[in-house]
């Protein structure tokens, strides 16, 4: 859905866009996923749309309800190509437009209170086993802004690791967007990031490596070592 954003504003410069979003939609991957069954269920969709109403690109963000739809983004499952590839692109493919990924397209307020903290969002899915975090204990101010569960798995690692339970994904981009600096792998919390464009690091996944960051001051590594190198030249900048 956040990679869907940057069409959807290339696209408001010429129309009036309104986005309806469907959840409870089965789905027929075998792959897991928070949501059981389905592609988005309803707690995911409440979330989500508290974020995507302060869009000004967005005329109207609601519940899908059987209205008539000109783009259904969900027919990018249907494409006959390989996934393989830069996620953030897969919308091209289905609607013939490419908007400049290196600009942002999400505007979004610094959070009132939660101010120039590491950020981490690490999904158990997408992880790269090459790696590990554990030199990050050497820093102070790292938040954790995933699911109570991803945060106990990454605790095992990073022992000063601090957990924020975010109400929505509006309060989590908030917190992104005031952040020093975003690590993650494949997740809505990189998603995010990459839509602010602050300085951001992606553990790339080896077996599925289709997210990728664009922009300056944005590094993916598979390797423990330019883990480190990258985190040292973000951390530096943000001082």
């Amino acid at each position: 859905i956040i990679n869907s954003l940057p069409i959807i504003k290339e696209l408001s410069k010429t129309h009036k866009c309104n986005f309806y979003l469907q959840s409870n939609k089965a789905h027929n991957n075998k792959h897991p996923n928070n949501y059981g069954i389905y592609l988005m269920n309803e707690n995911t969709l409440s979330m989500l749309l508290p974020l995507l109403k302060t869009q000004k690109y967005l005329n109207v963000v609601n519940k899908y309800s059987s209205e008539n739809i000109d783009i259904d983004f969900d027919i990018f499952r249907k494409l006959p190509i390989s996934f393989v590839f830069d996620n953030a692109r897969y919308y091209f493919q289905l609607v013939g437009i490419q908007p400049n990924l290196l600009e942002t397209y999400l505007d979004i307020e610094k959070h009132d209170e939660i101010k120039n903290q590491i950020v981490i969002h690490r999904t158990l899915r997408y992880q790269n086993h090459f790696i590990n975090y554990k030199f990050l204990n050497s820093y102070e101010n790292l938040l954790f802004v995933g699911s109570k569960k991803e945060y106990e798995d990454l605790k095992k690692d990073i022992t000063n690791l601090k957990f924020y339970d975010c109400k929505d994904f509006l309060e989590m981009a908030k917190i992104i967007k005031s952040s020093k600096l975003f690590i993650g792998n494949s997740s809505i919390g990189h998603a995010l990031a990459e839509a602010i464009k602050i300085p951001r690091l992606l553990e790339a996944c080896p077996g599925f490596p289709a997210a990728q960051p664009h922009g300056k001051n944005a590094f993916d590594f598979y390797f423990q070592i330019h883990f480190e190198k990258f985190f040292k030249k973000l951390y530096e900048i943000s001082l």
